[in-house]
């Protein structure tokens, strides 16, 4: 067993990579580190000042991680250089979830502001919108 040290509080998500020699960790106090598997070696910390990671993922290529915290955003992080490349905002109240779709191309978000939104990955743009009255979308998903 080994403890993964670089986080400062608990640590809410772990994601594989398809590539299958990283892990990425997320953690309450706001940091992404990204570990070797090999040695359990932290090769980065990616720190900003967005607050307590709920959820990440990565891009198909592995460039961008995508994150997500408690505020109507969603931050992008650039792997290579550690740092936060872009924020898209869209939603208006925070954000529940968020998908990739399988073809690595569109990224969706759901928020309690009663909308899901559809993103394009290349351009960072949105794409289309949903809005459902009365709703609160808890999860996203494709099929």
């Amino acid at each position: 067993m080994k403890t993964l040290d670089s986080h400062k509080d608990w640590v809410t998500c772990l994601y594989l990579p398809q590539e299958g020699n990283k892990v990425i960790s997320a953690s309450l106090d706001g940091s992404i580190s990204i570990w070797h598997v090999l040695g359990w070696r932290c090769l980065n910390v990616l720190q900003g000042d967005q607050g307590p990671v709920k959820k990440i993922l990565i891009s198909q290529d592995s460039s961008k991680i995508f994150s997500l915290t408690q505020s109507p955003c969603i931050y992008i992080w650039d792997t290579a250089s550690g740092k936060l490349s872009a924020k898209w905002e869209g939603h208006k109240e925070p954000i529940s979830d968020i998908a990739l779709s399988p073809d690595g191309q569109l990224l969706a978000s759901s928020g309690r502001d009663q909308a899901i939104i559809l993103w394009d990955i290349a351009s960072s743009k949105e794409t289309q919108s949903y809005f459902q009255k009365n709703a609160h979308f808890e999860k996203v998903l494709f099929s």
